[in-house]
């Protein structure tokens, strides 16, 4: 058994609640008084936590009987609760979460190349990435993918547990970074999907009410939205060759890529009449008034000519 610690990722509430890192600090060290008192068996740690596009505050739920231990991230809302309520809490998510794993579920050479999957991230991520380890490369001028694997023996709730793959990880699994890399890209296929952006707005509304969208809906122009089945971390299957090579298929020799966020992209055929900055103007409007800063992949517009892609504008 490894005596690495790995971190279950749990939020407490909103994330991104950055304005009372101060706050949050300092009240951990009161919650570990209360714990103590309550023989809670595990102790908080304050962690700044390094998330796509920004650092949260994190309370570790840290404990020696324990290699995999969850990490919360405290809001307002949770901040306005007496330490006994937040203590209570906290125990609630380590009864629940905190177990010793088997890392080689995830580490062994075979369970790495055949589950790897990419991620594709703002490229202002690269830097914080390397600084705490992982495994990462520039890509489409100014975006990052970098890898994890899931572990399914851990995953509860419909939650996917998930480890990001570390220069360390890869090292011990005795692959290189280019075989990780290109087994990431080639598994996208197993489970991508293309979707007319029609339909996806029809189970969108299905979903949610029984407010259906009418069957004659048409953007005026085929709006393609490319993603993976789970729709989450989806927009790097646009790095495998034959998701490419079907979107050629469906809209012509060269298209335009929109970053809807990174989970999914929206692809339409470039026409004549297509307006790069008017694209440019929307994703950037898009970017700053409905996607999350998590969840924001680019304010660019990229092409897809030939199988190649490149940064329009």
């Amino acid at each position: 058994m490894a005596s690495n610690h790995f971190y279950l990722r749990i939020s407490a509430g909103k994330e991104g609640f950055m304005e009372t890192m101060n706050v949050v600090e300092k009240r951990a060290v009161e919650l570990n008084e209360v714990l103590e008192k309550r023989g809670s068996g595990f102790q908080v740690q304050y962690r700044k936590v390094t998330k796509n596009n920004c650092i949260l505050d994190g309370y570790t739920l840290q404990s020696d009987k324990y290699n995999c231990v969850p990490t919360l991230y405290p809001d307002e809302i949770l901040l306005e609760r007496s330490n006994e309520e937040i203590a209570g809490v906290l125990e609630d998510a380590f009864k629940k979460e905190a177990r010793n794993i088997d890392t080689s579920l995830f580490i062994s050479r075979a369970r790495i190349l055949s589950g790897v999957r990419p991620k594709l991230v703002s490229g202002m991520n690269i830097e914080n990435l390397k600084n705490i380890g992982i495994m990462v490369f520039p890509c489409m001028d100014d975006l990052a993918v970098y890898f994890f694997v899931t572990v399914p023996e851990f995953s509860t709730d419909g939650v996917n547990a998930t480890v990001s793959l570390t220069n360390e990880v890869i090292r011990q699994s005795g692959l290189t970074n280019d075989a990780v890399k290109a087994a990431a890209i080639r598994n996208v296929v197993k489970d991508y999907k293309i979707s007319d952006i029609g339909d996806v707005l029809k189970g969108l509304l299905g979903e949610m009410s029984e407010t259906s969208v009418d069957d004659s809906f048409d953007p005026g122009i085929r709006m393609l939205v490319v993603t993976n089945h789970r729709r989450l971390n989806g927009a790097a299957v646009i790095l495998n060759e034959e998701v490419r090579s079907r979107l050629h298929e469906m809209l012509g020799e060269e298209f335009i890529i929109i970053p809807s966020s990174i989970h999914e992209i929206i692809c339409i055929k470039r026409q004549d009449d297509c307006s790069l900055e008017d694209i440019k103007e929307m994703v950037v409007a898009v970017n700053q008034s409905t996607v999350s800063i998590e969840d924001r992949l680019s304010d660019s517009v990229y092409g897809c000519k030939n199988g190649e892609i490149s940064r329009l504008l």
